[in-house]
């Protein structure tokens, strides 16, 4: 029996018990009140258009792996998850919807050969990937991808003898984040007692909301910072040229040098920082955030021998050395508390060290070994 009926759909929106929402509303209701806010409702199946995890071969040696092919043979474009997830990125109204790759193993095989096509398209605001050039009406998949700001690309790297560095292509448009390893007395006694995060961790959680980074630019940027001071006094943007300064310095005539790219990325981390600090009058923990941009942005890049990189460490080293430590006699070869101690940039002069024991014993050094 056949027939026909209306229905009538009356939308709830339910959400489980988060005090950052209120807190977040309150706080753009203070901030922007006339903004507004794109709400995005996520079912299972759009969720795993958005979130991958891809696990990377050895035979990994061309692009196809990452965004499929046509195969004339069939008829039938060949796709992948990597590239579910970023036509879902390209769809009209996904543009403020974050969109995940993340591959397991990445540097299994080497990662120019089968990523060049996404470097690529990284370079250019708008960039995209040729995918095919079919008229078959039968394929849905576009014949170009755009790469957009809502994809996000995070990769994991295991270092043994089965492995391939990342080269300096690679490693200039990325941040490299190492996980030391945990003893296991840290790790079972501080179970269920996570370090509590002091900034704003709804602007943590909002990864595609840089407070107008993309739209400022570092010109932007310096307009922000003009009236930010560091807890000497002085205004926040000549301590950061003044120590960028020093590091292009040391860096120069070799092929580790800043470039542009690499400077907007630390301005840009450095100003996220300070944002999600409350966008203090006086920042405080400056160094805190300059160093870890040094060492997941500038130290990736340099490797070679005894002779290429033993004046660089030492330079930079002692561009991490604060001013009362400079004459209290702290080397590379110094005992990990004494340069903690002795340091404006701490980890990254720890990493230094490191880097220095191993170029000495192996006459080689990379970040990773």
């Amino acid at each position: 029996m056949k027939g026909t009926g209306h229905f009538e759909v009356i939308t709830r929106l339910f959400f489980r018990d988060n005090p950052e929402i209120p807190r977040r509303l309150e706080e753009l209701g203070k901030t922007n009140p006339n903004s507004k806010l794109v709400l995005s409702i996520f079912n299972g199946r759009k969720l795993d258009r958005t979130n991958k995890i891809v696990a990377v071969g050895a035979n990994w040696t061309e692009s196809r792996h990452v965004f499929g092919y046509y195969n004339p043979l069939i008829s039938k474009y060949v796709t992948t998850p990597a590239l579910e997830v970023l036509v879902s990125a390209g769809q009209p109204g996904n543009s403020a919807i974050p969109h995940f790759v993340i591959f397991d193993e990445m540097n299994l095989s080497h990662v120019e050969r089968y990523f060049s096509d996404f470097l690529s398209a990284m370079e250019i605001e708008g960039g995209t990937v040729d995918l095919h050039s079919s008229d078959d009406e039968k394929c849905t998949v576009p014949k170009q991808i755009p790469i957009g700001n809502n994809v996000i690309v995070i990769g994991t790297v295991n270092v043994d003898e089965t492995t391939y560095m990342f080269s300096p292509k690679v490693l200039d448009r990325a941040n490299v984040i190492e996980m030391k390893p945990v003893s296991p007395r840290d790790y079972l006694q501080s179970m269920g007692n996570p370090d509590l995060f002091s900034g704003s961790i709804s602007y943590l959680a909002e990864p595609l909301d840089d407070s107008g980074f993309r739209q400022i630019g570092v010109q932007g940027v310096k307009g922000e910072l003009k009236s930010v001071v560091t807890q000497s006094g002085k205004p926040i943007w000549d301590e950061l040229t003044d120590v960028l300064e020093e590091i292009q310095q040391d860096l120069d005539g070799s092929s580790f040098e800043l470039g542009i790219r690499s400077l907007n990325e630390v301005v840009g981390f450095l100003f996220v920082s300070w944002v999600y600090e409350g966008r203090p009058v006086e920042f405080l923990r400056w160094q805190r955030y300059l160093d870890a941009a040094i060492l997941q942005r500038i130290l990736p890049k340099i490797h070679g021998s005894n002779k290429e990189t033993l004046d660089l460490l030492t330079g930079l080293f002692e561009i991490c050395i604060d001013a009362q430590g400079i004459g209290t006699g702290v080397s590379l070869s110094s005992e990990q508390n004494e340069i903690e101690g002795a340091s404006r940039f701490p980890k990254s002069a720890m990493k230094l060290s490191e880097m220095y024991q191993i170029l000495k014993h192996s006459k080689y050094v990379s970040f990773i070994r």
